[in-house]
C-alpha cells in the first residue's frame, strides 16, 4: 500500500501485525511540479489493487535497492522524473481523489489550482480571471489561498518560474531560446 504523509504535520501510523515500511521523502517543491495541490494527497491511500499502483510500488522498492549506484546527475533527474510520473499516474487512477474527505472550499481550491496549472502559459491569467472562472469573488479566492500561506498571484508566479526552470534544465529543450520558453 502507498500513501503520502505530510511530515510537517503530526500523524500516527499503527499496524495490527509486523510490517516493513519504505519511507521516501519527496521535497514539497518537487511535489508541486507534478501535483496542483499536494496537500490534498496527504493520507489518501493509492488503490492497492490498481496495476498502476503496483507498478509504482515495485519501482520504488527497486529504486531503494539501486539508487546508490546511479551513474550521474542526469540519471538521477531522469529516474526522479519517472518516479514522479508513476506516482502522478497512480493518484490519477485512484477514484475519489479530488473529493474524498474534502471540504467544499478545498474542492473549489483544487479545481481552481487545476485551472491555473493548465493555463500557466496564458499571460492573461490573473487572480481576477481565476475568480471569474470559479464563479467566486476575488476576496473569497484570496481567502482560499490565504490558508496555504501563499497569495494567488505569488502561486502563479512561483509555478511559472518552476516550470521555466524545469524546461531550461531539460536537455531535450536545449535548442529552445529563453524567449520561446517564456511564451
Amino acid at each position: 500500500n502507498l500513501a503520502f504523509f505530510d511530515s510537517t504535520r503530526p500523524y500516527r501510523v499503527a499496524f495490527n501485525q509486523p510490517t516493513s515500511i519504505l519511507v521516501l521523502r519527496i521535497p514539497r517543491v518537487l511535489m508541486r511540479e507534478y501535483f496542483a495541490c499536494p496537500e490534498a494527497l496527504s493520507l489518501v491511500p493509492l488503490a492497492p489493487g490498481s496495476p498502476t499502483s503496483q507498478l509504482t510500488a515495485r519501482f520504488m522498492r527497486h529504486l531503494w535497492e539501486t539508487a546508490a549506484r546511479l551513474e550521474n546527475e542526469h540519471s538521477v533527474r531522469q529516474v526522479t522524473h519517472s518516479l514522479m510520473n508513476l506516482v502522478a499516474a497512480s493518484y490519477t487512477a485512484t477514484t475519489g481523489l479530488k473529493t474524498q474527505g474534502s471540504s467544499q472550499g478545498t474542492i473549489v481550491r483544487i479545481r481552481l489550482l487545476e485551472h491555473i496549472e493548465a493555463n500557466l502559459h496564458d499571460p492573461e491569467l490573473t487572480p481576477a480571471t481565476v475568480a471569474d472562472l470559479g464563479g467566486i469573488s476575488i476576496r473569497y479566492l484570496h481567502l482560499l489561498f490565504q490558508q496555504s500561506g501563499e497569495s494567488v498571484r505569488r502561486y502563479i508566479q512561483r509555478r511559472r518560474l518552476e516550470l521555466a526552470a524545469r524546461v531550461l534544465s531539460d536537455p531535450r529543450c536545449a535548442s529552445r531560446t529563453i524567449a520561446q520558453i517564456a511564451c
